[in-house]
């Protein structure tokens, strides 16, 4: 199950971007251009999990990522089993790609919020530098 997989793939693109810009702009500012191209292209659907990804925001050097179920909260069994594949899943992404490698080495984190398809909170989880020291 990879959640991440088509939003990802936007993502990166646009990263690889800021990560070969040569940081002639500060970090926060080709993040806030990144999400805003990203914005672009939402709501998507992710994969087969019934997931769409709806909106990604950029505060400072956190770059908070929404999606949501395409079903209720009570639909998704219990989230004590869910939340490890969805982590699971977004950390190798993130800590596998070396743009986003480059992202995390300077101060970059990812958030994943999740909610049902009535916009009830199911979880959530941090991506950040220590996140991927902690695989090696």
């Amino acid at each position: 199950m990879n959640n991440w997989l088509k939003m990802s793939a936007i993502f990166i693109i646009l990263l690889v971007s800021i990560v070969n810009n040569g940081y002639s702009a500060s970090i926060e500012s080709q993040l806030q251009n990144l999400a805003r191209e990203t914005r672009k292209s939402l709501p998507m659907r992710i994969g087969d999990d019934d997931i769409q990804a709806t909106n990604i925001t950029v505060v400072g050097k956190t770059v908070l990522s929404t999606y949501n179920f395409l079903r209720k909260k009570s639909q998704l069994g219990n989230i004590n089993n869910v939340k490890p594949v969805y982590y699971k899943s977004s950390v190798n992404t993130a800590c596998t790609n070396p743009d986003t490698l480059k992202m995390l080495k300077l101060g970059v984190s990812f958030v994943y919020e999740y909610y049902d398809v009535d916009n009830i909170f199911v979880m959530t989880f941090t991506i950040d530098q220590n996140t991927c020291r902690g695989l090696k």
